[in-house]
This record gives structure tokens, C-alpha cells and sequence, in this order.
């Protein structure tokens, strides 16, 4: 019982109770820094090493450093057009175009398009992260709604301008 217990605590009391409150306590009121100090990695501040679960640059741990852990780069746009089915053709030429360029930094991308021509409007579904899109064709347009197709893009350095004009190319 002492050989475990005495070994078993003296390795986690200098890791992990840093992170937990300094007492060993399962709290995180302790001195900030989280479970990216514990478990024998000694290192100090300037520690680059990522795999020891920390960044120099971003704090320690899981978000309890000190700086702001949401990236004010991401932002959201949507891209819509009513009254006229989009070209599937010339927008999945047009999306793979933009994955192509900037896959890693579109996060999310989702969307309904009515897809087709005036006589004949199928409804597909978009989904997709990176360079991972996945259209599923979800039956005809229903009768009676209109036509719409809306897609919402997640992700960093969006070109706005750049986008919308080239989405509206995709429709004629």
C-alpha cells in the first residue's frame, strides 16, 4: 500500500499540482496553468516544444494562459441568391477553385442550393471543412418555395468582395 500510494503521489504532486490548485485538488483555482505543466516535462517559459502539450507563444495548458485563446480572425459571410438555380458545374468549379487556395483557412461551409435550370430544380445540401466537401442531392425543389440557394463560409481571411462576385457568376 505505501510503495504505490507514496510513489504514485510524489509523481503527480509536482505535476499535476500546479494545474489543480497547488494542494492536489481536482479545482483549477490554482496558479493558471493547467494540465500542460504536469506529468515530469521540465521546462520553463521560453519552452518552444509543442509536444509538451504547451506553446511558448499561447500560455500553457488548455486555455488558462494569459493570452485571449478565440482567434478575432475568424469571421463568418453568407452568399445568396434568389429567384434562379445556380449551375452546379460552374459552382463546384468555383468552390473547388477556393479550396484549392485557401482550404486551411476555411474552417466550415455549409449551404442549400436549388440547383438546375427553369424547367427542371433539384435541391442538394452542402457540407464541408477544409478541402473536404461533400454535396448530398436531396430530391426535387419543392413546389411553392423559392428558389434560393445559401451557402455560410466559416474561416479566416475571407476575400468578401472576391467571393460574392465570383459566387454570382455561378448562376445564369
Amino acid at each position: 500500500d505505501s510503495g504505490h500510494d507514496s510513489g504514485h503521489d510524489s509523481g503527480h504532486d509536482s505535476g499535476h499540482a500546479s494545474g489543480h490548485g497547488g494542494d492536489g485538488s481536482a479545482g483549477h483555482e490554482g496558479d493558471g496553468h493547467g494540465h500542460g505543466e504536469g506529468h515530469g516535462e521540465a521546462c520553463g517559459d521560453d519552452c518552444a516544444d509543442e509536444s509538451h502539450g504547451h506553446d511558448a507563444e499561447k500560455g500553457h495548458g488548455h486555455g488558462h494562459g494569459s493570452k485571449n485563446r478565440h482567434d478575432t480572425d475568424v469571421k463568418s459571410m453568407v452568399l445568396e441568391k434568389e429567384g434562379a438555380p445556380v449551375n452546379m458545374h460552374r459552382f463546384q468549379h468555383w468552390l473547388g477553385t477556393v479550396l484549392q487556395e485557401h482550404s486551411v483557412d476555411l474552417y466550415r461551409y455549409k449551404g442549400v442550393l436549388a440547383a438546375g435550370n427553369a424547367s427542371k430544380i433539384d435541391l442538394y445540401i452542402l457540407q464541408g471543412v477544409h478541402d473536404m466537401p461533400e454535396f448530398v442531392y436531396s430530391g426535387k425543389w419543392p413546389d411553392g418555395k423559392p428558389v434560393k440557394t445559401q451557402i455560410v463560409l466559416i474561416g479566416r481571411k475571407l476575400d468578401t468582395q472576391r467571393y460574392r462576385k465570383e459566387f454570382a457568376e455561378c448562376f445564369s
